[in-house]
């Protein structure tokens, strides 16, 4: 493929030249986005010297078309032969790009568009020769194309080969000077793409018929084996319980820990003290620190779980990080919750992922499921969301607007802001509490009228334009609008 560029004023036409086959489809697509980015205005392409063009040939038009859409220019195509028409056609190109009869037809249109409408002040019928000049262009006179000059003193123009207003075009100059021949040299034609795959299924069935195999080839290098190396191999000693519940690895080949049983991190059979096994010893609580000096604040230690095998001391789910490393004292005061701490608590236990909490703050006659089949249902709807668009709903608390509490029965109404993947819904709940215990729980809940979010935005935002595309993209998605 050979082509070469001319420049007409802010107009830049391509001329290519040779077979637009499936082999020249990358080479296309690099060339029309050189000339798109290395050029300020309209592009015209033409296709006169072109001969045999394939199907996907139409789509490097199109998306160079789009291109300079984007830029707001405009590309063209002129000189469309039958066999390319046909062709371009059959991929819908022609409902995309526009297509000229002749290049000084789109130079002359082209440039009445960039004056929008305005007459245009040149002069009609130049017989001076200079297709490189600046000024040199084509206008419509007399409903015909003919060579024409945009020097904007029409009274300096002699129209002739020694005209004063000839101007160079170095643009012009430098574009057939450098981009004579296609920059994109190969010593060959382009190969199949699949010339790779049937050089390695041919490779094969030679190491095949030769005896060979991959796994001879390719054959992994393990270490040593200490029951064929002939030594005596003592046995190994019980890994040791540390009270700060971490397990040292023996070796560095052995793994610190055997895999879990489950995936899921928040499954019970993760936790040792929910299995069979027999209730520890209770630890008794830290002695109280004397009343005269201030207590020290605590420090929450992260460690891995230890494996199964090792006994460690039980850990209700609705512990958080933070009360797991605080007082005995501290966590029994947190099990007196008020009706709006317990609506608070039950919306937070999906945010973190601790559906039992959600459970065992709903009352016994709302229980319609046992705690593993909520837990499962709640784990299985969270991996829905994260499978499918990446991340969850958090649920938040935008207002609390009043709360009624008449002896064992209280009343909640919230309005609670979902950010959802698809985006925030503001919305009115209502909730029923009752007595149970003496704890407060919610016996059912319902879903009011559509609001207005109270949470302020965050300052000092800023958001990239893909960021804004995507959000708008999936606005649009959404089924309240």
């Amino acid at each position: 493929m050979q082509f070469y560029v001319e420049d007409h004023g802010l107009i830049s036409v391509l001329y290519l030249k040779g077979d637009l086959s499936f082999r020249e489809l990358e080479e296309l697509g690099s060339l029309l986005h050189k000339v798109i980015k290395e050029t300020n205005g309209p592009v015209i392409v033409d296709v006169a010297e072109v001969g045999r063009v394939d199907t996907t040939i139409a789509g490097q038009f199109i998306a160079a078309h789009r291109e300079a859409h984007t830029g707001r220019r405009e590309m063209v195509l002129t000189n469309v032969t039958p066999p390319v028409g046909g062709v371009l056609k059959a991929a819908h190109a022609d409902h995309f790009v526009e297509m000229f009869s002749s290049t000084e037809e789109a130079i002359a249109e082209l440039t009445d568009r960039h004056h929008l409408g305005d007459s245009r002040k040149v002069v009609a019928n130049i017989k001076c020769g200079h297709n490189d000049c600046v000024f040199y262009t084509y206008s419509k006179f007399y409903g015909q194309v003919v060579p024409s000059c945009q020097y904007q003193y029409p009274e300096e123009i002699s129209n002739g080969p020694n005209c004063r207003c000839y101007r160079v075009n170095w643009n012009q100059h430098r574009w057939s000077a450098q981009t004579i021949e296609s920059p994109f040299q190969r010593g060959r034609k382009k190969g199949s793409l699949y010339e790779a795959r049937d050089k390695v299924t041919q490779e094969m069935a030679a190491e095949e018929a030769n005896g060979g195999g991959m796994e001879e080839e390719f054959e992994p290098s393990l270490p040593p084996n200490p029951q064929s190396s002939g030594f005596p191999m003592s046995p190994s000693p019980e890994p040791p319980v540390f009270s700060g519940g971490v397990v040292p690895p023996s070796s560095p080949v052995e793994p610190i820990a055997p895999p879990l049983p489950s995936l899921d991190p928040f499954a019970d059979v993760n936790f040792p003290s929910v299995q069979a096994e027999p209730a520890p010893a209770p630890v008794a609580p830290p002695a109280p620190r004397p009343s005269g000096r201030p207590k020290q604040p605590t420090r929450t230690s992260f460690v891995f779980d230890p494996p199964p095998s090792i006994v460690v001391p039980e850990k209700h789910e609705e512990e958080s990080t933070a009360s797991s490393a605080a007082a005995p004292a501290e966590r029994e005061e947190k099990k007196n919750l008020t009706p709006e701490e317990v609506v608070r608590h039950y919306l937070a236990g999906w945010n973190e992922g601790r559906f039992a909490v959600e459970y065992r703050l709903l009352s016994k006659k709302s229980r319609t499921l046992s705690m593993e089949e909520y837990c499962n249902r709640r784990r299985a709807l969270r991996a829905q969301q994260l499978q499918t668009h990446g991340k969850s709903t958090i649920q938040e608390i935008g207002r609390v607007d009043q709360v009624a509490i008449e002896g064992d029965h209280a009343q909640v109404e919230i309005t609670r802001v979902d950010r959802t993947p698809l985006g925030a819904m503001c919305y009115a709940q209502h909730f029923s509490l009752a007595l149970e215990d003496g704890e407060w729980r919610i016996r059912h809940s319902e879903v009011g009228e559509e609001r207005k979010n109270p949470i302020p935005p965050a300052t000092n935002r800023t958001m990239k334009a893909d960021a804004f595309l995507g959000k708008e993209r999936e606005i649009k998605k959404r089924p309240y609008l």
